[in-house]
């Protein structure tokens, strides 16, 4: 499975005095890779939303992630989410982080398209340990 791991943009300042280094992001892409799936990554802080959906139609990834570690990304990462399956209604697209975690039933709310959260389209979720999709439906959890 192909899949892009994104991180937000900066926040406020951070162009100028820092760069936040994506090291969950950068985690679950080393577990991703490890369970033989293919991944790349895109720093939002250093590469713009044009280069995201340029990746995206090129590269045509199965999965795209995004770290909602800081609450201020959460409207960012929910205006990317839908406009992803606006265009690619079949890839799946889900968030992790502490702030997505804290703040998933206010960004599902908001998200029009479907689960934006640890479950996707048709009660897939993806698994901590393996990187790989499991049908929660078949384990009667969805």
């Amino acid at each position: 499975m192909k899949v892009l791991a994104v991180h937000p943009s900066g926040l406020m300042y951070t162009r100028v005095f820092l760069r936040l280094e994506p090291l969950g992001l950068e985690t679950v892409a080393a577990v991703l890779r490890a369970a033989a799936h293919e991944v790349r990554l895109l720093d939002s802080q250093v590469e713009s939303h044009r280069d995201l959906e340029r990746l995206i139609r090129k590269w045509r990834p199965d999965a795209v992630c995004f770290s909602g570690n800081y609450l201020a990304n959460i409207p960012e990462i929910i205006d990317l989410s839908k406009a992803i399956k606006a265009q690619w209604p079949d890839c799946f697209v889900f968030v992790g982080g502490h702030s997505a975690s804290f703040t998933a039933a206010d960004m599902l709310r908001h998200y029009v398209h479907g689960p934006a959260g640890r479950k996707g389209r048709k009660g897939r979720k993806l698994d901590d340990a393996t990187g790989s999709f499991v049908d929660e439906t078949r384990m009667g959890t969805g």
